[in-house]
This record gives structure tokens, sequence and C-alpha cells, in this order.
């Protein structure tokens, strides 16, 4: 071999080791990423599924319910909090019975959801969650503590509690017991008389309700007493009677002393105050002393806890859910302003005027891809607000179904074709797939075994798509103003 052609067939040599080298990293780095996107694929389905359901809860074009609350003129609160519209609701379930919602993106996936309302049934067949309030007694436990003058809690706490005075039947008699401060608590009194009928004392109700003003502690076990008084001393003992509790902290006088050993600051006073009362003497053991056998007074509490603070919230919460527990009433949570106006009313409506029957809700296509044309499929839970209308809101639940299959991968291609334009893609399909129109909705079907399973497409242009067996295809679409033309 000459020196020459030594020196070349090493440049060759070096020319191909480099070649394999560049083709050896491109392989690993395609086969690194086709790992990578695998990896990504199997977590796409349940981001999606996040996504398309906290868009429906809270977006104000699909489900949610937008509300601004205005006390005396002004705008103090914006709730944008899980509450869904059962207008809306109902809505959907008509207009969306072949289609996936429109207000939400769907990735390309198709899913359906179901919304459930709770009834609460209960194994105590004595206690009643929203009682009617038809010819019924009924003392209004204000709390008129500092407390109550942050986040403007105390404005709604009033303007809730005269909702309920408007709410209420008539021919209820209405008491109103307010928490001041230890030891000092005030009572309605007109005539004499601590138990009024609405019909007769609208106004005068409502004017005390405006005179009150914040001072002091919370003395729960003491307005509990004065309570109980009012209603055991009413001259129509047959009477259904309901106590309405409402307060943003814990017993803080008398029973439960502040371990100021443990200030935590803020919101949040003593971390455990409301659990280190004596033996014997904590509020729940002062609500039995309160209740006797025969007494069909019923409590019912809820828990105005916006602060944030966890401890206050859970201690508070303990202890009002025991208040209601011990005399068969209900606790309520409202983590807004906003939500304290729903339930006041709600309780002041009951149940049997305000519940719609219905107790099951189903949006979207329930038809999906089959078999081996079906990759993945995911579903995910949450709890929400029903808001039947401005007196009445129920707890209830939301699951959504999101599947991943060749079926909706197609028909999500053809609609965005129909939308944009020219399309060019990759499809597989797994079965006989064809297009069809029932009663001028085009639909796009697959042939799995002996069933049929088809999904209505948006797209209502002529469209022309000729039957395709199984394998895969790269599908070209071309849309004009009219007509859309799929070739595989």
């Amino acid at each position: 071999m000459k020196k020459g052609e030594g020196k070349f067939f090493i440049k060759a040599v070096y020319l191909i080791l480099v070649i394999i080298a560049i083709n050896l990293f491109i392989f690993q780095y395609i086969s690194l990423k086709n790992r990578q996107y695998k990896i990504i694929e199997k977590m796409d389905i349940k981001i999606a599924t996040e996504n398309i359901l906290n868009q429906l809860i809270s977006s104000g074009e699909c489900l949610a319910y937008e509300e601004n609350i205005t006390i005396e003129g002004s705008k103090i609160n914006e709730v944008t909090h899980k509450i869904i519209d059962i207008e809306k609701i109902k809505d959907f379930e008509t207009k969306f019975s072949l289609y996936e919602p429109n207000c939400t993106k769907t990735y390309g996936y198709g899913y359906y959801v179901v919304i459930e309302k709770y009834n609460f049934t209960r194994l105590d067949k004595e206690r009643e969650d929203m009682p009617p309030l038809e010819g019924k007694d009924v003392v209004l436990i204000l709390d008129a503590t500092e407390s109550m003058n942050q986040g403007g809690k105390f404005a709604v706490e009033k303007d809730a509690a005269k909702k309920f005075i408007d709410c209420a039947d008539e021919e209820n008699r209405i008491g109103i017991v307010v928490i001041k401060d230890c030891g000092n608590i005030g009572i309605f009194e007109i005539n004499g008389r601590r138990l009024v009928s609405i019909s007769e004392h609208k106004e005068d109700l409502k004017n005390y309700i405006d005179s009150i003003t914040t001072v002091g502690g919370t003395d729960i076990k003491t307005s509990l007493e004065e309570a109980f008084k009012i209603l055991r001393n009413s001259d129509k003992p047959k009477r259904y009677k309901m106590i309405l509790l409402l307060t943003d902290g814990c017993e803080s006088c008398g029973v439960c002393q502040r371990g100021l050993g443990n200030y935590i600051g803020g919101a949040c006073y003593y971390e455990n105050y409301c659990q280190s009362c004596p033996p014997n003497e904590d509020i729940c053991d002062k609500v039995k002393s309160l209740k006797t056998s025969d007494d069909n007074i019923h409590v019912f509490t809820v828990g105005l806890f916006t602060s944030g603070c966890r401890k206050e919230e859970e201690y508070g919460g303990m202890q009002l859910k025991c208040i209601s527990d011990e005399t068969k009433g209900k606790y309520y949570l409202a983590s807004s302003t906003g939500r304290l106006v729903s339930i006041f009313c709600q309780l002041g409506r009951g149940s049997s005027k305000v519940m719609d029957q219905k107790d099951l809700w189903e949006i979207g296509p329930k038809d999906h891809s089959l078999g081996e044309s079906l990759k993945e499929s995911y579903s995910l839970s949450l709890p929400v607000s029903i808001r039947f209308n401005g007196t009445y809101t129920q707890s209830g639940k939301i699951t959504i179904y999101v599947f991943d299959g060749e079926l909706e991968n197609l028909a999500y291609i053809i609609n965005q074709a129909c939308i944009y334009g020219d399309v060019e893609a990759k499809v597989s399909v797994s079965y006989k797939t064809y297009l069809k129109n029932e009663n001028n909705v085009n639909k796009l079907c697959m042939l799995v075994g002996s069933k049929e399973v088809c999904k209505a497409l948006t797209c209502s242009k002529q469209i022309e798509f000729k039957p395709i067996e199984p394998g895969t295809y790269v599908l070209k679409a071309n849309a004009g103003r009219n007509y859309l033309k799929v070739i595989v």
C-alpha cells in the first residue's frame, strides 16, 4: 500500500467510525425520547382529566356558579369556590348528550360526567338535616364577638340572619340570642315576649339585628342556656323547636379557659384552649346537662372559619359538631362568607320546599372505544356544592370518566380538520371504521365484533370518508366551506 493510499484509508475508517457514532447517538436519543414519551403518555390522561374537571367546576362558561356578595350597596366578597349551578347542569345535560361540553379542551380524549346529589339519609331516623320549618319555634344565636370583624364576617352574618327571617315561613316564631362577651348575652324582647311571629314582627327582628355591635369573647355555654330557656318557656310545647348557632370560634368563657402558654398568634389565639377543659366541664357535657329526655329541641351549628386557622377550624368544628350530635341537629362548615347566606336560607326554608327530586345528572356521550381500540381510561371524583337557588345549596359529587382510544383520536382529527382546514396525521384502527349520518348528525363508527360503537362528530359539514379496515394509515383531510374530504 502506498503512502498516500494509507492516509486515505485511515481517513475513510475515521469517517465510517464517526458515521457509526452519530447513528448510535441518534438511535439512543430516539430511544430515550420514545421511553420518555411513553412515560409522559401514561401521565397525559391523568393530567388532562384533572384539567378538564377543574375547568368544568371552576369556569363560569362551564358549570360554576359565579356569585357577588353585596352588603348595603357595597360589594365585599367575590366567591369563586367549587359551587356548580343546577340550571347550568340541566342545560348541559340536555345540550351535551351527544358531544363533550365545548367550554373546555378535550385534549383529544372522550369523556362524560356524572353529578350526584347527597341526600344525607341517616341511620338515626329522629335526626333531621334540613327540617321543614312550618309552624316551628326557632332561636338564632348570633356571634357578636370581636373576631367577627375580620374579613367582613359580621356584616355577612347579619345579612344572613335577615335573609333567614325572609326565607322562613311566616307562621314560624323567632327568638334571637347574641353572644357579646363572657357572661354578657343579648336577648331580643318585645312587649315581654322573646319568641315572636315573623308575620307580625319581621321589621322589629331585622332592626334588632342591625343594632348589634361586636365586643368581647365567645360565651357559647351561656347563650345555649338562654336559648334552651326561651324554647322551654314556649306556650306551644308541641311545636318543633330549633336553635341555629353561628360562631367563628370555640367556647372561650367559663368552661374552657385559654391556655396562655400556647399562644400561636394571628387569627389563631390559643392552640389548646378548646380542649383544655376540666373533666365533665367541656361544652359537650354542658349540652348534655341542658338536654332532657323529653326535649324536642335540636341545635344546628354553623362554623364560619374563613381565616385559614387550621386549629381554630378543627377544635371549633369539633365543639360545634358535638353540640349538634348531642341534640340530633347538624353541623355545617361555612368556609366562605358567601356560603353562609345559602346555609342560613336553606335552613330557613327547610327541605320540603326546595329540594330537586332528581339525584343524578349525566353530561356527555357514554359511547367510547372498546376492546383493542381502547388504549387507556381514567376517572376522577371531587366533592362539590350544587346551588339550586338563592336559598338552597346541596352537597354532592362530580365524577368524570375519560377515554383515550382510536375512535376518540380519529374523531378529534376530523373535527380539527373541519375547523382549521388541511390536516395530515398517522392513525391506526383495530376494527372496521366508517362514517354514518343519523338525524343530520355525522357519526364515526367502529364495528367491534357484533357491537357497533359510534362517536358523534361536532363537524356538521358534508364529509367524504370511505370505510377502512384494521391497519395503520396516513390520513389527509381537506376542508372547504361546506364539505370535508378525508383520504387514507
